[in-house]
């Protein structure tokens, strides 16, 4: 099933609450995959909940009402549910420009006929009415089969990174997404400068680029070694 905790400071320690599992979580749910706090609110990472499909995913949402104090908010499935999807394998949560604002990753979320290319889900908080709202779907620029494509995503105001280990070829590695979300900006995405085409590795290999990696002000910390990306050429989608 799985559970997630929050650890809030007092004093000199770092205190733990119960253990916080929403009331629709099922065995095998796997609650706690990933987890995120930012300003209150908390989110939970469920990729095998089965809902909209065994293992669509799904991510859990609590909201502090006071010390220690965490109250189950609402549940979060992705707008492109299907089964196997594995939604909320990875979640991180950061103010932007626009709010308070989550992004989602769901690893195995297929596109049209291509499957498994992966993807990332925004949510940006309505304050206003205490809603977290779907506002963009980010994809790699070129779409290939099993890229993993959300296997570890990064915000940092308002830039997010999206990890993708297991694209191949002059596509590896993670993709950045900066500005607002009326138009989705297509980014080239980041080589290792220890890069070789050639070289293959079984996938999910830990050291693939992209496999974990955070976004902090102009530094992307990619895979097992931090490195510099440099300023990418923005191309806006067609309308």
């Amino acid at each position: 099933t799985g559970a997630g905790f929050i650890l809030e400071r007092s004093g000199n320690e770092w205190v733990s609450t119960d253990a916080l599992t929403p009331p629709t979580v099922l065995f095998g749910d796997h609650i706690g995959v990933s987890a995120s706090v930012e300003e209150g609110w908390a989110a939970f990472g469920a990729s095998d909940d089965d809902t909209n499909g065994s293992s669509s995913g799904a991510v859990h949402i609590y909201k502090q009402s006071g010390l220690g104090n965490w109250v189950f908010h609402s549940t979060m499935y992705s707008p492109n549910p299907h089964a196997s999807a594995r939604f909320g394998n990875a979640l991180e949560i950061s103010r932007s420009d626009l709010g308070l604002t989550m992004v989602v990753g769901s690893l195995f979320e297929q596109e049209g006929t291509t499957n498994s290319v992966g993807a990332g889900h925004i949510f940006v908080l309505d304050e206003l009415n205490d809603q977290w709202n779907s506002t963009q779907r980010l994809l790699p620029e070129f779409l290939t089969t099993s890229a993993l494509y959300g296997k570890d995503v990064s915000i940092d105001h308002n830039t997010i990174a999206v990890g993708a280990p297991s694209l191949r070829d002059s596509d590896v590695g993670p993709s950045v997404w900066t500005g607002g979300v009326q138009s989705r900006p297509i980014i080239r995405p980041v080589r290792s400068p220890n890069h070789h085409p050639s070289r293959t590795k079984p996938m999910g290999f830990p050291q693939w680029l992209g496999q974990r990696h955070r976004a902090f002000g102009r530094d992307c910390f990619l895979g097992h070694k931090p490195c510099r990306w440099r300023p990418l050429r923005l191309r806006k989608q067609q309308s």
